[in-house]
């Protein structure tokens, strides 16, 4: 196989992984509402069980797309140094690197909750996470459109 064979490999692998984002995004959007409810009133059992599904939930979601993205995106950042595919390849494994990062971090206070206040500031720092999550969101649109330019 040859580098050029190689690096379109690696784009389109990368590609494949960005497409899948989105459906997966919306299938733990819908997942989330089937975790169990949590009272003011809920003993340490239901904490430990809502934080094992919640995490479960985002690891089966989420943590495969990452990885992927990860080893194509610095695959191709060997492979070539042409600027049309490096940049959008470099902000796409920033972008995606910073949205991993958040992710871990929620992860983190999920595991760490011990009542359902403790739950409530998970909510408020994923609502933050959204807010830091739409900007990303376009720029990781603009650079995947442009590297389809280069694979199409």
């Amino acid at each position: 196989m040859t580098d050029n064979d190689k690096l379109s490999n690696h784009v389109s692998q990368l590609l494949q992984a960005m497409s899948e984002r989105e459906p997966r995004h919306a299938s733990m959007r819908e997942r989330t509402g089937t975790l169990p409810t949590l009272t003011a009133q809920a003993g340490p059992d239901e904490l430990t069980e809502w934080a094992q599904q919640t995490v479960a939930l985002y690891d089966e979601g989420t943590a495969d797309i990452f990885h992927r993205v990860d080893v194509h995106a610095h695959a191709i950042l060997k492979l070539t140094d042409d600027p049309t595919i490096v940049g959008p390849v470099r902000v796409i494994a920033d972008r995606m690197a910073k949205e991993c990062s958040d992710m871990h971090d929620v992860i983190s206070e999920v595991e760490r909750v011990a009542s359902a206040a403790d739950k409530f500031m998970v909510l408020m720092k994923l609502i933050g996470l959204l807010g830091r999550a739409l900007p990303r969101q376009s720029e990781l649109a603009t650079a995947v459109a442009r590297l389809e330019r280069f694979s199409a």
